[in-house]
């Protein structure tokens, strides 16, 4: 049997022994038959036409060709396709044995080239996808290494990579940039050298952990190149290899500077709140929503009659059941509102302390860096020393008070005495003028006296809580208003005063009482103003009420608003009268009393356009229908 017919006739059995043997010995995995087989059956068909041509023709090739990109496709490479074509050889071999036909020499020698035809073509496809492969990867990899030096230079840490040894073969960008050392300087030497100078390495550094492959972290402090000296966190971990030795270590230097000193600046105010909370007078806790104590000082714990240990972990009303019912609802109110309650005062009996014991307490919210709230504050004050102070002064001022009462009333009789003399001596027929001149100003003296005492039984009265006694009657304002003026007139024949008060004005009041109030309003203005000034005196009436204006003009201007309210406080005299005032600093302070006993009120109005003007409202019939008139 010719060569060529064996090749035609046992094509089928060719590849079927071609296919398992490929199978067999080269191919992992089942690859589909139509794949496997791809143009080899191309090839034989070529390789017999040449037999009978007598050279080996251009399909051969063409078949050998395209089986090498198909196989390159499936990423087979040069060794698989020779030893493809190398078993194709082997299994035609064996079946022109097993048909006892030797073939020729020449035939022998095309199938031999059109098998080196068919490998080298096939081979030339495989080897140039591999180059293809290959240079794909070196751009790829290239690319990769270009987008890593990118990445890296572009980070905020410094980026290093070492040598098993610590040896650094590469630093980022941002590591020259902050040393201003060069690469010469710094690449292919060990840590220890490529470290600025005067940088401190921590005792260890590189050691046991790096020497069992095991990622480290040091702070270290690094020289920059403006000289400056800042904190990094050098952070490493080691690339392993197969078998688990290190290859190399990958690491980054992270500047913490800021942060460890923000830690510092925390730590020291931490430090200065724990001692400001531990030794502070005052009594301070942080209880949470349970209100349970998670901190106290020991100024509280001792008002609280335990330790501050004791305190810890457990609630108020285990701690102070005395109390709990008065405090915990206002610790509630503060966690439900996230409102502070502040100078709260509470009095309590201490079975240890003499006496009623008083606390000022105040309540904060305390709130996290998203406003919840999470606890509340307490603040105590032991104001008990304090309230004994107050007590006692307030013991001695009514004292004193009781006292000055006392000397006023017991004076107003022996001065009575003396004012009722000395006017009787003036009505005396035969008088030396010297005399009577003596008794007149003895009578005057006496009056001033008079009214001096007068004013001090009822500022007393005020001060110890009596009040301006007022005997209720009725009366007419108008009539009354026009007496008292007309009685400031001959006192003060010399100024000028407008009235503007015609017909009546009844009501139910205290004649002498509010004859004391103009009085004190005329003398106030009249000594206060101008001496070639009017002052101007009216009476108002409208909407159950009486108002009644005593205005003159200042000296030096209006009063200054914080000066106002203060005209009405005892013993406050200006030191601007024209005329030299000669009472105890009390008129206008009484007179604000005595309209306050009408269930009225007092004013004063200042302006540079209108002057001073004092304003005294008082309640007409209508609000005293069931007042007594006697």
């Amino acid at each position: 049997m010719q060569l060529a017919d064996l090749l035609e006739e046992r094509r089928e059995e060719i590849l079927r022994r071609w296919e398992e043997r490929v199978c067999g010995e080269l191919v992992d995995g089942e690859m589909p038959r139509a794949v496997l087989r791809d143009d080899l059956p191309d090839f034989l068909e070529s390789t017999a036409a040449s037999l009978r041509s007598g050279a080996v023709g251009a399909g051969v090739a063409r078949a050998g060709e395209a089986h090498g990109r198909q196989r390159a496709l499936a990423g087979a490479d040069l060794r698989h396709v020779l030893r493809e074509y190398g078993v194709l050889r082997d299994v035609v071999f064996e079946l022109l044995e097993e048909a006892d036909c030797p073939s020729q020499l020449e035939e022998l020698r095309i199938f031999g080239a059109a098998l080196t035809s068919a490998v080298g073509e096939a081979g030339s496809r495989v080897l140039e996808a591999s180059e293809a492969t290959l240079r794909a990867t070196l751009e790829s990899q290239q690319r990769r290494e270009e987008a890593f030096r990118t990445l890296a230079d572009s980070m905020s840490q410094h980026a290093w990579l070492a040598e098993p040894d610590g040896s650094i073969f590469w630093f980022n960008r941002r590591w020259y940039e902050y040393t201003g050392l060069t690469r010469e300087a710094s690449v292919g030497r060990g840590w220890l050298h490529a470290l600025p100078p005067d940088t401190h390495v921590p005792a260890g550094w590189f050691g046991e952990a790096s020497r069992r492959g095991e990622p480290w972290e040091e702070t270290l402090s690094l020289r920059g190149s403006d000289g400056s000296y800042r904190r990094f966190l050098c952070r490493a971990a080691p690339v392993l290899g197969p078998d688990g030795r290190v290859l190399h270590w990958v690491g980054t230097n992270t500047d913490v500077e800021a942060r460890l000193r923000t830690e510092e600046e925390r730590e020291k105010a931490i430090a200065l709140l724990d001692t400001l909370i531990t030794t502070a007078p005052v009594g301070l806790a942080f209880l949470d929503r349970d209100f349970r104590y998670v901190r106290i000082n020991r100024t509280l714990a001792a008002i609280n009659g335990a330790s501050v240990e004791a305190h810890l972990g457990r609630t108020l009303a285990e701690m102070r059941p005395d109390i709990a019912d008065r405090i915990q609802p206002l610790l509630e109110e503060v966690l439900a509102t996230g409102k502070p309650l502040l100078h709260l005062e509470f009095t309590e009996e201490r079975p240890q302390a003499v006496g009623p014991q008083h606390r000022l307490v105040s309540i904060y919210p305390v709130a996290d860096a998203r406003g919840r709230i999470f606890a509340v504050g307490v603040l105590v004050v032991d104001i008990t020393g304090r309230k004994h102070d107050e007590e006692v002064l307030r013991r001695t001022a009514e004292f004193r008070e009781r006292f000055v009462g006392i000397v006023a009333h017991d004076l107003k009789t022996p001065l009575a005495s003396i004012a009722a003399a000395a006017q009787l001596l003036q009505r005396q027929e035969g008088m030396p003028p010297a005399a009577l001149q003596l008794a007149g100003r003895i009578s005057a003296t006496a009056n001033r006296m008079g009214k001096m005492t007068s004013d001090l039984m009822d500022f007393t009265r005020v001060r110890l809580g009596g009040g301006i006694p007022i005997e209720w009657e009725r009366c007419d304002l108008a009539a009354l208003l026009r007496h008292v003026v007309e009685e400031a007139g001959a006192a003060w024949p010399d100024r000028r005063i407008d009235l503007d008060a015609d017909g009546t004005a009844w009501g139910c009041w205290d004649s002498d009482r509010l004859a004391q109030v103009i009085a004190n309003l005329l003398q106030n203005a009249l000594a206060y103003s101008p001496a070639g000034s009017p002052v101007r005196v009216s009476l108002e009436h409208g909407a159950g009420l009486f108002r009644l204006l005593v205005c003159n003009r200042n000296v030096h201007g209006p009063i200054p608003p914080e000066k106002q309210a203060l005209l009405f406080e005892p013993f406050r005299r200006a030191a601007t009268a024209t005329h030299r005032s000669e009472g105890l600093g009390l008129g206008l302070y009484i007179a604000r009393e005595i309209v306050r006993a009408h269930h009225g009120a007092i004013e004063v109005r200042s302006t540079e356009e209108e002057g001073t003007t004092f304003v005294v409202t008082l309640p007409g019939d209508e609000a005293f229908e069931e007042q007594p008139t006697g």
